[in-house]
């Protein structure tokens, strides 16, 4: 899937936070009891450990001193967890219901292990900054809680097996920079309104079952990537470009979306990757789309565009992929294209329509991809309005 040049900003994410939540000095003292007894659950609980991370990590006597754990002072005699750190150790495990009790938490992250049962409820955690469990075996609902988190700037529970309806609440969540429940495919409900998060960067609620309009995302002028493909969503796209213009990635794929691809969608100066396939767009490909030099992935596949390929497509110096294949088409290849120095996938297929010779491209041969489509046959020549009334017998 396209968008791994992206992975650098979670990292970047997840870093700061990690500083920030690790800002407070270590304190002095041993846990307050009741975190302890958490603590010992949580370790209790990993049944397997093929890193030996607990087993080297968690047996010192003092838990503020294990791998992974920071802790802050909180009274004259006890201190509290505030950072926990066990996330890409290949743990195995149920996550204890007493989890809720690291009410000072700032930071958790779990992300990358194999972890199974109901998410933490963290409705209790008022001070977290950062929530990380993608890439585990989380099953059930999200918490109806999720609103209560107000310090919230990170929330990432991508590629897990959850399910259930889409907790209400987000809109409360105004300093949250990420928000991550992607690859869900039993999560389901209404997109929800994500209008006042201003501060959102980064948006993905990719492979979900989520229903409802997009037009509240429009509003996001600090917002870089937004997948919000493999879903229900339905309606026309909204005018992004009076307030994205920081975008790099736009994926609607894969949704029941529909109406025209706007003109202006070309004022998104900044945007390297454009994905709307699997839609029911309609009406021409916007010709504006070349004006974006930064664009290096463009797929309009699998929609209802028709009329030509437009010649501007071939400004795309930077593209290294173009899609256009299984819409209505016609007419021949822009010679445009045959110049573009970095494409290397280039398909035209199930374009019945779009004829003339075979186009030669730098690094690709179109014939590989234009299966379907009528290249190789001379284009029709239109007739002289004059001569419309002679007849011509069908063969």
């Amino acid at each position: 899937m396209h968008g791994a040049g992206f992975s650098g900003f979670l990292t970047v994410v997840v870093a700061v936070l990690f500083r920030e939540a690790r800002g407070e000095s270590r304190g002095q003292g041993p846990l307050l009891p009741s975190q302890e007894r958490v603590m010992l659950e949580l370790r209790d609980a990993i049944e397997n450990d093929p890193l030996d991370f607990i087993k080297l990590g968690w047996q010192d006597e003092d838990v503020c001193e294990w791998d992974g754990v920071t802790c802050a002072q909180f009274s004259q005699e006890h201190q509290v967890v505030t950072v926990l750190n066990i996330g890409e150790k290949q743990l195995h495990g149920r996550v204890p219901e007493s989890m809720w009790m690291l009410t000072n938490l700032q930071a958790l992250y779990m992300q990358g292990n194999k972890f199974r049962g109901q998410v933490p409820d963290f409705g209790s955690w008022m001070r977290v900054k950062g929530l990380y469990f993608q890439d585990n075996k989380f099953t059930g609902t999200l918490p109806a809680t999720v609103g209560h988190m107000k310090e919230l700037q990170a929330f990432n529970v991508r590629s897990n097996t959850l399910a259930g309806t889409l907790p209400t609440g987000w809109e409360k969540l105004t300093k949250l920079k990420e928000l991550d429940t992607g690859f869900n495919p039993g999560l389901v409900g209404t997109m929800p309104d994500l209008s006042k998060l201003r501060n959102l960067v980064w948006l993905r609620m990719n492979g979900c079952q989520l229903t409802g309009t997009i037009g509240s995302v429009a509003k996001l002028k600090n917002l870089k990537v937004m997948r919000l493909g493999q879903n229900m969503l339905n309606g026309t796209l909204p005018d992004f470009t009076k307030k994205l213009t920081s975008l790099l990635e736009l994926n609607l794929a894969y949704n029941t979306l529909s109406g025209t691809l706007p003109n202006n969608v070309g004022e998104l100066s900044n945007l390297k990757s454009l994905d709307l396939a699997g839609n029911s767009f309609r009406g021409t490909i916007p010709t504006t789309l070349g004006s974006l030099d930064n664009l290096d992935w463009l797929k309009l596949s699998e929609n209802l565009l028709t009329g030509t390929i437009p010649t501007e497509l071939g400004h795309l110096k930077q593209a290294q992929a173009i899609y256009v294949d299984r819409n209505r088409l016609h007419g021949p290849i822009p010679t445009e294209m045959g110049d573009l120095p970095r494409l290397a996938e280039f398909s035209v297929q199930f374009n019945q329509d779009i004829c003339g010779e075979e186009l030669k491209i730098r690094r690709v041969n179109t014939l590989a991809s234009s299966t379907g489509t009528s290249i190789g046959r001379m284009c029709n020549v239109k007739k002289n309005p004059t001569t419309h009334h002679t007849r011509h017998t069908d063969l």
